[in-house]
């Protein structure tokens, strides 16, 4: 890492390995063509704590705030870093979307609210959550930070205690990000977009039982556009029920060509977390069934993780209902 890309002030106010932690997490993600998002989250509850009771039970506190960030809050694959007794960073390895880091953010701000006792008092830690997305938002691990903090300064003015960062009018990013969501609205309105199909060997039946479809997007301008850039510029333009019903229809149109051949193929969809929130999913799934002619059960719907564990009413609510269609 070189240093002279972490600005002096993050160096001196979090210290050098912490960042070089970030910034491994950061280059390893870069390899593998994943996403970052950072949570900074502040507990404004500890400096109070000190004042109320002594140093002694803020520290308590901290322990007990960063032990249910690490069992409670998120993944195991997660990074959480105490950057100070009353401040953690939380990394999300990875995290595809923002859509990813606000289901996250809000899961430990839920994790948070419950009150914690100290000398017989209940208190509640006060949390605040700052979102910064990498390499979307952010070139390396001070920047990222410097973004983070930036949301959470605002987050503590919110009254949802949460804020994912923006960058300012005529930067950079949001010129790229524009950029991504116009073409990406042409390419649907278009139909420029293409999936590629990925077998799924039963080794027991020796054979090829089905496939997982997965979106391809290459751009006249933008080159290969990778998936988790489409999804964040379909989340961030309001195109993600239109994309979702895209790559749906064009699945099963695929699946239906497919059971032509063999009739108890399959083809898997990842859908992204958001369409999680939007109660006509079961409904588009299953009109997409009926206009192909495709039995719910050739179809497996699949979410990831993250998002079951950071929206599971939401989540539990739309596999019920796909379930009923004999989606797997």
């Amino acid at each position: 890492m070189n240093p002279n890309t972490v600005s002096e002030e993050i160096l001196e106010e979090i210290g050098n390995p912490v960042v070089e932690r970030l910034q491994d997490s950061l280059t390893e993600a870069q390899r593998s063509g994943e996403a970052i998002g950072l949570l900074l989250v502040h507990a404004a509850a500890i400096n109070r704590i000190d004042a109320l009771h002594g140093f002694h039970a803020g520290d308590r506190m901290s322990n007990s705030i960063a032990h249910l960030l690490r069992t409670k809050a998120l993944r195991k694959r997660d990074l959480i870093e105490s950057l100070s007794r009353d401040e953690f960073a939380c990394v999300l390895r990875p995290a595809p979307s923002e859509g990813i880091a606000m289901l996250a953010a809000n899961r430990v701000l839920m994790v948070l609210a419950p009150p914690m006792e100290f000398s017989g008092k209940s208190v509640t830690p006060d949390a605040a959550v700052g979102i910064a997305m990498f390499p979307a938002q952010a070139q390396d691990a001070g920047e990222l930070l410097q973004r983070a903090k930036h949301a959470l300064h605002e987050a503590r003015g919110l009254r949802e205690r949460i804020s994912l960062y923006v960058p300012p009018p005529g930067d950079a990013a949001t010129i790229d990000q524009l950029e991504y969501e116009n073409r990406l609205r042409a390419a649907i309105d278009q139909n420029n977009l293409a999936l590629c199909y990925q077998p799924q060997l039963d080794i027991r039946a020796g054979r090829i039982s089905g496939a997982e479809a997965l979106l391809r997007w290459n751009d006249d301008v933008l080159g290969e556009v990778p998936p988790y850039l489409a999804v964040r510029a379909a989340e961030s333009a309001g195109l993600i029920d239109h994309l979702t019903m895209w790559v749906i229809t064009s699945a099963m149109q695929s699946c239906h060509e497919f059971q032509k051949v063999q009739p108890d193929f399959t083809v898997s969809i990842n859908i992204s977390p958001s369409n999680l929130r939007e109660a006509d999913l079961p409904f588009y799934v299953d009109r997409a069934l009926r206009t192909w002619n495709v039995r719910g059960s050739s179809i497996v719907i699949e979410i990831t993780e993250t998002a079951m564990m950071f929206e599971q009413a939401m989540s539990h609510e739309a596999l019920r209902q796909l379930k009923a269609l004999g989606v797997k």
